[in-house]
């Protein structure tokens, strides 16, 4: 099994902002923020160049790994200041919020 890195701490303070963004958006199943996360990621990258969260994620299966593992990441509902994002981040997150949202885990699987 290949041996993943740990994720440099301002990687994972953005990732960990990323996810309390999809959370206050009423998304609590941590397989669909993931997904939603590398969406936001791949599309962010598309437009302007870099992932959201400065590390590139990976698509296993029906999994998404990043170096911190979602599986064992504690969600919690807290506020963060809206300035940690930049205006691109917002307009990604949104952008995917609005085209994925509704969508369940099967049904983003699917879009791959």
């Amino acid at each position: 099994m290949e041996r993943v890195q740990e994720m440099p701490s301002e990687a994972k303070k953005k990732l960990t902002i990323v996810c309390q963004w999809f959370l206050g958006k009423g998304c609590t199943d941590v397989e669909k923020i993931a997904l939603l996360t590398y969406l936001s990621d791949r599309e962010h990258l598309r437009r302007y160049g870099r992932t959201i969260n400065r590390e590139l994620c990976r698509r296993s299966g029906h999994e998404i790994l990043y170096s911190l593992n979602l599986r064992n990441f504690k969600l919690e509902n807290r506020i963060f200041d809206e300035d940690e994002l930049s205006d691109t981040e917002r307009e990604v997150l949104n952008l995917v919020w609005d085209l994925f949202g509704a969508l369940d885990v099967a049904q983003l699987n699917d879009r791959k």
